[in-house]
């Protein structure tokens, strides 16, 4: 069963005041968030839920805001952000766009505990009920998992349920804390932690547009006219403040783009264009596909780098069988430190140099963890064997004669 636990809801701005204010006076904040991303160009936050832990208290005060009813939350933004407390969340990537995105950084000192979990073994990335069992030995109770946020009144279960996901994250940290002081992994949190803001931030600031899936057989002629209609997609969604998908399918985009024809008779004649809620933007696809091979060559995007082989693949998985071993020895989770796509990027930069950006594996914690491992077994001066084909780290190596 889960907890019956007490907490304040927030819901008209005097009340926000007040919680601002006592912010200032804590040491740790716990933040989580309910949102709706199904229906809209951004997610729409419908409760913010915080646990406030201040010196020489033994529990945290509980405390959910309701978006609903207080319309302004810049200045809760703004003190979480600037405050001198920890902020702490479990997957928080979108915790901290909701703030990045109102005041321009992040929460202070933010800590996500499925971060600090890998770094001391524990799997990754693992849920917030696995990691209170496993961590806390608590069981988390009935998940609200259809709830629709934005409707209210919310009920007291739904309330509840919203309240939990908080209550547990000062003490998850605290042990976790405790356990990376141990492991002298205190340093490899802080590390990690500034890398995954910078990642959000970057991948918030930059032309999404690439990562578009089925663009690798395209030429730089189609791939203007996929960055066009993508650009423009973008447009609409924001303006009608409705998903980019809504407006027209990935996949449809990208066989546009390689189709490259602005006539509405082969626009229409493409399977799924027949939709009526795609069909009314015909027009403007055409002429947005017209804009695209009208631009001089120049103009055209750089295509996208090809994988250099199979070889690539077969090596990456080699790799990461050898990486997963030596991390689990290590006790750290081996997708925290890389994966066979992230080794693959390591494979052209140590076979191909400085054309390709040094990747994460080659500095930091990473490099600390790892040492010459990976570059021993890719060069072929470690033999790798099957010693224990029961155990969860089965590989050994050593140097060869």
């Amino acid at each position: 069963m889960g907890l019956s636990l007490e907490f304040q809801l927030v819901e008209d701005p005097s009340a926000l005041d007040e919680l601002v204010q006592r912010m200032g006076s804590a040491e740790l904040i716990a933040l989580d968030t309910e949102f709706v991303g199904e229906y809209s160009y951004r997610p729409q936050l419908c409760l913010v839920q915080l646990a406030l832990c201040f010196p020489q208290r033994r529990q945290p005060e509980l405390v959910i805001v309701d978006p609903r009813r207080v319309k302004q939350l810049a200045r809760f933004w703004e003190q979480l952000a600037s405050g001198t407390h920890r902020t702490v969340v479990h997957a928080g990537r979108q915790e901290y766009i909701f703030c990045w995105r109102q005041v321009g950084h992040g929460p202070a000192r933010l800590v996500d505990v499925q971060v600090a979990a890998g770094l001391v073994g524990l799997e990754y990335p693992a849920g917030y009920s696995n990691l209170v069992q496993r961590v806390l030995g608590h069981s988390s109770g009935k998940r609200e998992t259809r709830t629709d946020w934005r409707r209210r009144p919310l009920s007291k279960a739904q309330l509840q349920y919203a309240a939990e996901d908080v209550a547990h994250l000062p003490s998850l940290f605290y042990r976790l804390e405790e356990l990376l002081a141990q492991k002298g992994r205190t340093a490899w949190l802080q590390e990690e932690m500034q890398r995954w803001e910078t990642d959000i931030q970057q991948q918030l600031e930059r032309e999404t547009w690439r990562r578009l899936s089925g663009l690798s057989g395209l030429d730089r002629r189609q791939l203007a006219v996929a960055r066009q209609l993508w650009q423009w997609r973008n447009q609409v969604a924001q303006t009608q403040n409705r998903r980019p998908s809504q407006i027209l399918r990935d996949d449809l985009l990208v066989e546009l783009a390689w189709r490259a024809s602005s006539d509405p008779a082969q626009i229409t004649a493409i399977r799924g264009m027949e939709w009526k809620r795609f069909r009314r933007y015909v027009d403007q696809i055409a002429q947005q596909i017209e804009q695209a091979l009208a631009l001089p060559e120049h103009q055209w995007p750089e295509p996208l780098r090809r994988s250099a082989g199979s070889q690539y693949g077969t090596l990456s998985q080699l790799l990461y069988a050898v990486l997963s071993c030596h991390c689990r020895r290590a006790e750290v989770a081996p997708p925290l430190v890389g994966t066979p796509n992230e080794l693959r990027q390591w494979i052209a930069y140590r076979l191909e140099g400085g054309s390709v950006e040094p990747p994460a594996l080659e500095s930091g914690w990473r490099r600390e963890l790892l040492g010459s491992l990976l570059e021993d077994v890719l060069q072929g001066r470690l033999a790798v064997w099957v010693q224990e084909p029961r155990s969860d780290a089965p590989l050994v190596w050593q140097q060869r004669e």
